[in-house]
């Protein structure tokens, strides 16, 4: 891959015109030399020479993990915000019922579609098919997949998120010789989750709402659990109102972890301390989204390092003092790697 501008020649590496196939973005001159349309990173498929646009809404792509709010819920499928051309449908059939129990979906089960996923909810779910008219089918059956809460919804540019490996990140790395200063008492930053969704919606919550210790990557989830031995095998019940303060503003305030405020003294403190921590790691992600850096577990880590030995606090990450020191590391990492 590679970099190029409007009227940019791409090198196709062959001799005969006759040998390369011009996709989109692409244009053929008078010359018969391939150029470039838009501004973006060559792509290459066998013959097929395409240009990604560097800014275009998120295309969806089979397989893909997305993360979205639901938007509306009619005729047993949610609609879910993916910022993408079209909305994300997700059919009652494509998640799992309570309990894993593998049956035809009923009436009564439509019926309690919104104590699954009620508008406004943030859930993160994988591209199960994408139709000929843009439309995009979303599925749920994994066990990793479904309702987020207790964390920070954060957007940024969708070519930032790279393909990688794996979209559930813990900054584990960050466990040893790693706090957040002075605020909260010293949050660990090793207690963070965050989940990269492709579409550019990235979720930062505290990992214990995560179970990323194991293969499967499960949700940890007790209180559906509960109200699903209450409800006989109904539809889960959850609490609409975490998704309503989700999005925060860049100062890194607004952000909702589970069970604070509702606890005792000393998880109450406890409570705080994911606080501080989430808001550091969103921000540090909103900054690398401003300076248009990619969105990877180590960039994360290595701007969460940053400002740890700078003792920088959550609210000042995005100024530009900040933003500065970030841009100079890439800089060093940049000419170390090259």
């Amino acid at each position: 891959r590679g970099l190029v501008c409007v009227g940019d020649r791409i090198e196709v590496g062959l001799d005969s015109s006759q040998s390369f196939l011009r996709g989109h973005g692409t244009r053929v001159d008078a010359q018969g030399t391939l150029r470039s349309t838009v501004c973006g990173s060559v792509e290459r498929v066998n013959k097929l020479v395409t240009v990604r646009p560097v800014k275009a809404r998120y295309t969806a792509e089979v397989g893909d993990v997305v993360v979205g709010t639901v938007r509306e819920i009619s005729g047993k499928r949610w609609k879910v915000d993916l910022r993408s051309w079209s909305d994300g449908i997700l059919h009652l059939s494509a998640v799992n019922l309570p309990g894993g129990v593998q049956r035809r979906r009923t009436w009564e089960d439509e019926l309690n579609m919104r104590n699954v996923f009620g508008e406004g909810d943030v859930l993160c779910a994988e591209v199960q098919s994408v139709h000929g008219d843009g439309t995009v089918a979303l599925h749920t059956r994994n066990a990793k997949y479904g309702k987020l809460r207790g964390g920070q919804l954060v957007q940024v540019p969708a070519f930032l998120v790279k393909r990688q490996k794996q979209n559930f990140l813990s900054l584990v790395a960050l466990d040893e010789g790693f706090s957040a200063g002075s605020g909260a008492g010293g949050a660990n930053l090793g207690g963070v989750a965050v989940v990269l969704g492709y579409n550019g919606t990235i979720w930062v919550c505290d990992a214990s709402t995560l179970d990323l210790r194991s293969s499967s990557k499960k949700f940890l989830d007790d209180t559906d659990t509960d109200e699903e031995e209450e409800g006989g095998g109904e539809a889960m019940e959850t609490d609409h109102g975490d998704a309503a303060d989700n999005a925060a503003d860049a100062g890194g305030g607004g952000a909702e972890t589970a069970g604070g405020g509702r606890t005792e003294d000393g998880k109450a403190h406890e409570s705080g301390s994911a606080l501080y921590s989430i808001c550091t790691v969103a921000n540090i992600v909103r900054a690398l989204g401003r300076l248009s850096l990619a969105i990877t577990g180590e960039s994360i880590t290595q701007g969460c390092r940053l400002a740890q030995s700078l003792k920088v606090e959550p609210h000042s990450i995005c100024e530009d003092d900040f933003l500065e020191k970030l841009v100079e590391q890439e800089a060093l990492r940049r000419l170390t790697v090259g």
